[in-house]
């Protein structure tokens, strides 16, 4: 299995896990530059191959500060026609880091 398809089915099987069935990253679906992709993919090509690659986030996505409530992760991907950048809120972050925490958990490799 390759980068693209284990990062894929890592966050479709832990997502459904932690956030149940109606939040999975797969279910997130949206244009970016004309083509049609899931929360998922975007978060792979826009996210993961950015930093790992680039050592910074895509040059068409920017992040979107919103202040946290507690208890409540608040998700969004879209274009911003102010700017022409693809936006990914902050929340998405807190959602991937719940993600993989809740994952290290079940495994006991974070407490």
């Amino acid at each position: 299995m390759g980068d693209r398809e284990a990062f894929l089915a890592y966050l479709r099987d832990n997502s459904m896990k932690v956030s149940g069935t109606k939040v999975s990253s797969a279910f997130f679906s949206t244009a970016v530059n004309g083509k049609a992709m899931t929360g998922d993919e975007i978060l792979y090509e826009f996210y993961r191959c950015a930093l790992v690659h680039e050592g910074s986030l895509h040059r068409a996505v920017a992040l979107r500060f919103e202040p946290s409530v507690a208890g409540v992760v608040q998700i969004g991907f879209g274009p911003d026609p102010a700017t022409g950048k693809f936006t990914v809120t902050t929340g998405v972050l807190d959602w991937l880091h719940h993600i993989v925490r809740c994952d290290l958990q079940r495994h006991g490799l974070a407490t």
